[in-house]
């Protein structure tokens, strides 16, 4: 009897897991939870971001920030990221430029348009919070 009481959950398991790890439309920012915290979680970040080939243009040890100058990533233009890190989880969001904007920058936002400057630039930052080795989860900022 109690099988049949918790096959529901079982099988709603999955689906909630995959809910967390996919991006909704309009995600700008992700988050990594670490299991360092602190100045150890800012620092790896900042090496994360070098061994990427970012140069790091702003750094806070106090407030644990920092953002880069900006990358050429091919046909997403020019990236630029920002990370600040809050107790274990290190946030990273960032902008873009490129010739489809004429030079204005863009949120770097989860759009879902393949092939777009707009998810080029999207799998950049992914990519920066995969190299972390945390959990990632996608937020909706203002």
């Amino acid at each position: 009897m109690n099988f049949v009481l918790l096959l529901p959950l079982l099988i709603a398991l999955p689906s909630v897991s995959l809910a967390q790890t996919v991006p909704a439309k309009g995600a700008n920012t992700i988050t990594v939870v670490l299991p360092d915290s602190g100045i150890v979680a800012w620092k790896k970040t900042a090496q994360v971001l070098t061994m990427r080939g970012y140069s790091l243009k702003a750094t806070d040890k106090d407030l644990l920030t920092l953002s880069t100058e900006s990358k050429s990533t091919g046909r997403a233009g020019e990236v630029v990221i920002r990370a600040t890190v809050i107790g274990r989880t290190v946030m990273l969001g960032g902008n873009f430029t490129t010739a489809i904007l004429d030079g204005s920058g863009a949120r770097i936002t989860y759009r879902g348009m393949q092939g777009s400057p707009f998810m080029v630039a999207w799998n950049e930052l992914q990519e920066v919070a995969k190299a972390l080795g945390g959990a990632l989860t996608y937020k909706i900022n203002p």
